[in-house]
C-alpha cells in the first residue's frame, strides 16, 4: 500500500503530528515571505532612492541608513531560507534559487508568487510532507505513553 510502511504503520502516525508539522511549515514559510518582502523593498529603495541621492544630490547618509537596513534583512532572509529549507527538506536547486531571488532586484517578489503557490499545496494536501516520506524515526507514536492497547 501506497500509505504504509515497511511494517505495515500508517505513514502519519497520528492526526497531531500532521497538524503540527503543517502548522511550523506554513508559519516558516509565512516568515520566509514577510522578510523576503522587507528585503526587496529595502533592496529597491537602495537601488531606486537612496544611490540616485548619493551620486546626484550628494547625499551619501541615506545609502548608509538604508544600506545597513538591507543588509540586516539580507541576512534574515537567507537566515530564514536557510531554516526554512532543512524543515521542508528543499534541493539545492530550490535554496539557490531563493538566494538567487535576493540578489536580483524584484526577485523576491517573484519568490513570494512561488511560496504562496506552496503554502496553497500545503493547505490543500493538509500535510507538508511529501507523501512518499514515512514518519521520521526520532517521534514516537502520538500512543507510545498510554497504557493499554
Amino acid at each position: 500500500m501506497a500509505d504504509r510502511v515497511g511494517d505495515g504503520r500508517p505513514i502519519y502516525t497520528c492526526v497531531t503530528d500532521l497538524d503540527d508539522v503543517s502548522r511550523a511549515s506554513l508559519g516558516a514559510l509565512n516568515r520566509l515571505r514577510v522578510i523576503g518582502f522587507l528585503e526587496g523593498v529595502s533592496f529597491l529603495v537602495l537601488l531606486g532612492i537612496a544611490m540616485p541621492l548619493k551620486y546626484f544630490a550628494g547625499r551619501p547618509e541615506m545609502v548608509r541608513y538604508v544600506g545597513w537596513t538591507h543588509g540586516l534583512l539580507f541576512t534574515a532572509f537567507v537566515a530564514t531560507v536557510a531554516l526554512v529549507a532543512r524543515r521542508l527538506q528543499w534541493s539545492y536547486d530550490q535554496i539557490a534559487g531563493a538566494v538567487v531571488a535576493a540578489l536580483l532586484p524584484g526577485g523576491t517578489f517573484v519568490l513570494d508568487k512561488r511560496l504562496k503557490r506552496a503554502i496553497l499545496e500545503i493547505e490543500r494536501r493538509g500535510t507538508a510532507i511529501p507523501p512518499a516520506t514515512s514518519v521520521p524515526q526520532h517521534r514516537a507514536p502520538c500512543d507510545a505513553g498510554r497504557t493499554g492497547a
